[in-house]
């Protein structure tokens, strides 16, 4: 069985396998992204039974986790580095700022209008 604190080195060996963002191992274990993020960032440990469950596709897809707690897991199977998957993120970020400055005129335009009726 995986070790506790083994679980962040053997989740990112197994993502770097399987070129797999954080979200899409969380849904591979059955468990929220936060999730793997705090026990990839080594915050928190997971339980019996989703380290079972880490510790199932580790071996599913080859990965030993006494290899990836040395960092070596990639070279240990012989395949090369690959670039890591980023998060996506929001594309509509652009739209919350000009929500706020549309929010923002809105408001002066009430108010001038306020004034203008006393």
């Amino acid at each position: 069985m995986i070790e506790p604190h083994d679980i962040p080195a053997t989740l990112r060996a197994i993502r770097d396998v399987l070129n797999l963002t954080q979200e899409e191992l969380a849904e591979r274990l059955d468990v929220s992204f936060a999730s793997v993020n705090r026990w990839e960032g080594g915050k928190v440990r997971p339980q019996r039974a989703s380290r079972e469950a880490i510790a199932a596709l580790a071996e599913e897809t080859g990965v030993d986790w006494r290899a990836a707690r040395s960092g070596n897991a990639l070279e240990a199977f012989g395949e090369p580095d690959r670039p890591v998957r980023q998060r996506k993120t929001r594309s509509n970020r652009t739209t919350e700022t000009s929500g706020a400055s549309d929010t923002a005129a809105m408001e002066k335009m009430l108010w001038s209008a306020a004034c203008s009726i006393r």
